[in-house]
């Protein structure tokens, strides 16, 4: 509810206690403030861990596979035939 001052403001009762309202601007409605929180951007509620599956696994790129100890084994056994011949 509104009420007058003896000075002539307007006052306003909130939760913090009663307050005087600024000659010229209106106080945010609480239709308003909603629509702020529906307007802005989505966060996420708690930390999210990265996307390391599938093609944009940056943690796989770094690992060995058997093919990579195959190939190897391959690449040292035909350089030290090469050596001894």
């Amino acid at each position: 509810m509104k009420a007058h001052t003896p000075g002539g403001l307007l006052t306003e009762a909130t939760a913090e206690g009663e307050q005087t309202l600024v000659p010229g601007i209106r106080p945010i409605t609480q239709r308003e403030r909603i629509e702020a929180l529906m307007t802005a951007p989505l966060t996420a509620r708690r930390e999210q861990r990265p996307l390391n599956i599938g093609l944009f696994d940056e943690d796989g790129r770094a690992q060995r596979d058997i093919l990579d100890f195959i190939h190897a084994a391959e690449r040292s056994a035909s350089s030290s035939t090469q050596t001894k011949e």
